[in-house]
């Protein structure tokens, strides 16, 4: 009977420590630079596997990993950084600089596809292969933290409230209008999107939730202009988008 008894609990003793090495956790924390501003849209991948996840536009993440795996953070421009998880819920990283990568950029003059600035990042679509054949709410469903919920709402973090602005002007428009105003412009006509998540005194009268501002290409030319667009594609329907839009510019 002790015999019995001794070889289950050495058995036990045995699997013990792999029951707690596969201990399922969910690991949550914020990634920061050297001058601790949040980085939003960090890639954070568990080593060894395709499952990962994107820091959000506070440079917020959360990702269901176990105890002893490891997580790698990259991001462009900055050094990958590998952390293992010992067991802890939370875990905090600041990523530094690559100075090649850095150097890269400089010698181009590659303007970057997203800064980070406080309270805002900003997207530079002008001349993006991601415009091709999109709209403008094609678009803003990429941003971090913009879904469209029903009767084609705006959300931001589930939310409802943004305001979306053109040039600095507020649309004063919501719910289906809004879309419709986005579908028919096409984002190969964006220069930029500003996706203010922390607004200013200045737009308080606006809300607080966020505020969207759509940068277009400005055209300085004098004359008229006609702009014809159709897109074609195929899900489970057939899908058009057809999109005209006309302009005079004058000396005022």
């Amino acid at each position: 009977m002790t015999s019995h008894i001794n070889i289950s609990l050495l058995y036990f003793l045995g699997f013990f420590p792999c029951f707690i090495f596969s201990q399922e956790l969910e690991v949550q924390g914020v990634v920061t630079d050297i001058e601790n501003q949040t980085l939003p849209g960090v890639t954070i991948l568990i080593k060894g596997t395709n499952q990962g996840t994107l820091t959000d536009v506070d440079g917020r993440y959360s990702i269901k990993t176990f105890t002893g795996s490891v997580l790698v953070f990259s991001y462009m421009g900055i050094t990958t950084e590998e952390k293992e998880v010992k067991g802890q819920t939370k875990l905090n990283i600041t990523l530094k600089e690559d100075p090649q990568s850095l150097d890269e950029v400089v010698l181009t003059f590659k303007e970057p596809l997203v800064e980070a600035d406080k309270g805002k990042l900003t997207f530079n679509l002008k001349n993006s292969a991601l415009t091709t054949g999109q709209t403008a709410l094609d678009m803003l469903k990429k941003l971090p933290g913009i879904s469209v919920g029903q009767n084609d709402n705006i959300l931001f973090r589930g939310a409802s409230g943004i305001n979306v602005m053109i040039d600095g002007k507020m649309t004063y428009l919501s719910g289906s209008q809004l879309a419709n105003l986005l579908k028919g412009m096409s984002a190969e006509d964006i220069n930029k999107i500003e996706l203010i998540t922390s607004p200013t005194a200045e737009f308080d009268a606006a809300g607080n939730t966020g505020i969207i501002n759509i940068i277009p290409i400005k055209n300085i030319k004098k004359g008229y202009a006609v702009d014809l667009r159709t897109a074609v594609s195929k899900g489970k329907y057939w899908m058009t988008n057809e999109n005209i839009s006309a302009s005079l510019r004058t000396k005022k």
